[in-house]
Protein backbone atom coordinates (compact mmCIF):
# COMPACT_ATOMS: atom_id res chain seq x y z
CA UNK A 1 0.00 0.00 0.00
CA UNK A 2 1.15 3.49 -0.50
CA UNK A 3 1.70 3.85 3.47
CA UNK A 4 3.69 7.44 4.01
CA UNK A 5 7.44 7.55 4.51
CA UNK A 6 9.07 10.47 5.89
CA UNK A 7 6.10 12.29 5.20
CA UNK A 8 5.69 10.61 1.04
CA UNK A 9 3.73 8.44 0.20
CA UNK A 10 5.45 5.05 -1.43
CA UNK A 11 5.54 4.47 -4.88
CA UNK A 12 3.14 1.86 -6.04
CA UNK A 13 3.79 -0.15 -8.94
CA UNK A 14 1.32 -0.47 -11.76
CA UNK A 15 0.04 -4.17 -9.82
CA UNK A 16 -0.18 -2.24 -6.97
CA UNK A 17 -2.14 0.23 -8.08
CA UNK A 18 -4.08 -2.41 -9.65
CA UNK A 19 -5.07 -3.46 -7.19
CA UNK A 20 -4.91 -1.08 -4.37
CA UNK A 21 -6.20 1.93 -6.18
CA UNK A 22 -9.13 0.27 -8.30
CA UNK A 23 -11.73 0.53 -5.80
CA UNK A 24 -10.97 4.14 -4.63
CA UNK A 25 -10.17 5.83 -7.81
CA UNK A 26 -13.89 4.08 -8.68
CA UNK A 27 -15.08 5.66 -6.22
CA UNK A 28 -13.89 9.41 -6.66
CA UNK A 29 -15.51 8.71 -10.04
CA UNK A 30 -19.03 7.66 -8.45
CA UNK A 31 -19.14 10.76 -6.28
CA UNK A 32 -18.54 8.38 -3.20
CA UNK A 33 -15.17 9.60 -2.39
CA UNK A 34 -12.49 12.35 -2.41
CA UNK A 35 -9.22 13.50 -2.49
CA UNK A 36 -7.12 15.80 0.19
CA UNK A 37 -3.85 17.02 -0.17
CA UNK A 38 -2.83 17.57 3.41
CA UNK A 39 0.43 19.44 2.60
CA UNK A 40 -0.71 21.54 0.03
CA UNK A 41 1.12 25.61 0.45
CA UNK A 42 1.28 28.42 -2.00
CA UNK A 43 5.27 26.93 -2.24
CA UNK A 44 4.58 23.58 -3.12
CA UNK A 45 2.26 21.16 -3.46
CA UNK A 46 1.20 18.31 -1.65
CA UNK A 47 3.74 15.06 -1.39
CA UNK A 48 0.79 12.90 -0.43
CA UNK A 49 -2.85 12.60 -1.56
CA UNK A 50 -5.25 10.75 0.89
CA UNK A 51 -8.67 9.78 -0.88
CA UNK A 52 -11.64 9.43 1.70
CA UNK A 53 -14.33 7.78 1.60
CA UNK A 54 -17.55 10.51 2.21
CA UNK A 55 -19.75 9.61 5.06
CA UNK A 56 -22.57 7.50 4.20
CA UNK A 57 -21.10 6.46 1.15
CA UNK A 58 -20.34 2.72 0.73
CA UNK A 59 -18.23 1.14 -1.75
CA UNK A 60 -20.12 -2.12 -2.44
CA UNK A 61 -16.85 -3.58 -3.83
CA UNK A 62 -13.79 -2.57 -1.51
CA UNK A 63 -13.50 -2.80 2.17
CA UNK A 64 -14.27 0.01 4.15
CA UNK A 65 -10.65 -0.21 6.02
CA UNK A 66 -8.39 0.42 3.32
CA UNK A 67 -9.74 4.42 3.77
CA UNK A 68 -7.55 6.65 3.62
CA UNK A 69 -5.92 5.38 0.58
CA UNK A 70 -2.60 7.26 0.46
CA UNK A 71 -1.05 8.08 -2.82
CA UNK A 72 2.29 10.02 -3.22
CA UNK A 73 2.05 12.94 -4.83
CA UNK A 74 3.99 12.76 -7.66
CA UNK A 75 1.88 9.53 -8.61
CA UNK A 76 -1.37 10.77 -8.15
CA UNK A 77 -0.39 13.82 -10.61
CA UNK A 78 1.34 11.63 -13.20
CA UNK A 79 -0.19 8.59 -13.13
CA UNK A 80 -3.78 8.63 -11.34
CA UNK A 81 -5.13 12.47 -12.40
CA UNK A 82 -4.99 10.76 -16.50
CA UNK A 83 -7.32 8.21 -15.25
CA UNK A 84 -9.59 10.45 -13.44
CA UNK A 85 -9.94 12.54 -16.58
CA UNK A 86 -10.21 9.89 -18.84
CA UNK A 87 -13.46 10.20 -21.08
CA UNK A 88 -14.73 6.87 -20.97
CA UNK A 89 -15.73 6.59 -17.61
CA UNK A 90 -18.87 8.91 -17.61
CA UNK A 91 -20.20 7.03 -21.00
CA UNK A 92 -23.71 5.42 -20.25
CA UNK A 93 -22.01 2.43 -21.26
CA UNK A 94 -19.85 2.51 -18.35
CA UNK A 95 -22.70 3.54 -15.84
CA UNK A 96 -24.63 0.52 -16.98
CA UNK A 97 -21.88 -2.07 -15.87
CA UNK A 98 -21.44 -4.52 -12.86
CA UNK A 99 -19.46 -2.95 -10.40
CA UNK A 100 -16.80 -5.48 -10.95
CA UNK A 101 -16.54 -5.04 -14.37
CA UNK A 102 -16.12 -0.98 -13.48
CA UNK A 103 -13.68 -2.00 -11.06
CA UNK A 104 -11.88 -4.11 -13.28
CA UNK A 105 -11.34 -1.46 -16.16
CA UNK A 106 -10.60 1.09 -14.01
CA UNK A 107 -7.90 -0.90 -12.26
CA UNK A 108 -6.89 -1.88 -15.84
CA UNK A 109 -6.21 2.19 -16.63
CA UNK A 110 -4.35 2.67 -13.54
CA UNK A 111 -2.29 0.01 -13.90
CA UNK A 112 -1.22 0.71 -17.63
CA UNK A 113 -1.02 4.48 -16.61
CA UNK A 114 1.70 3.89 -13.97
CA UNK A 115 3.83 1.73 -16.19
CA UNK A 116 3.24 4.48 -18.87
CA UNK A 117 4.89 6.54 -16.47
CA UNK A 118 7.92 4.44 -15.64
CA UNK A 119 6.73 2.80 -12.07
CA UNK A 120 7.42 -0.38 -13.37
CA UNK A 121 6.29 -3.60 -15.58
CA UNK A 122 2.70 -4.86 -16.24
Amino acid sequence: MGCPQNGQGANLTPAQARVQLAGPVLLILQGGAVPVFPQTSIAAPSREVRILQLPGRRNRSASANIYPQIVGGRQWEKAVVPVLEDPRWVALSFRFLSPEVQRSLVGEALAQSFHAQGYGPL
